[in-house]
């Protein structure tokens, strides 16, 4: 039983640093696309690794990503807008 638990465990760890990883190659997709300003489709899914992620999802958390990167740029600036925000091109 105790071996069952501990395999149990081990392949549950496995298997959220895979979709971690399938997470993190989904994000990139997306900046990718954005860069050559490709057009996603929001009801098409994302496929990366075995895993199924929302294209809404992703853009969705990239977008997030980015306004809190801007955040704490500005944060660090004392909030002065003085400095600007360097946008991608």
């Amino acid at each position: 039983m105790v071996k069952n638990e501990k395999r149990l465990k081990e392949l549950q760890a496995q298997r959220r640093a895979d979709e971690a990883a399938a997470l993190r190659e989904a994000e990139l997709l997306v900046r990718l696309a954005r860069l050559h300003k490709e057009t996603l489709d929001p009801k098409a899914p994302i496929e990366a690794n075995g895993f199924v992620f929302s294209t809404l999802q992703i853009i969705g958390m990239v977008n997030r990503k980015d306004r809190l990167a801007e955040a704490e740029f500005y944060e660090k600036q004392s909030w002065s807008p003085t400095r600007p925000w360097p946008k991608a091109a």
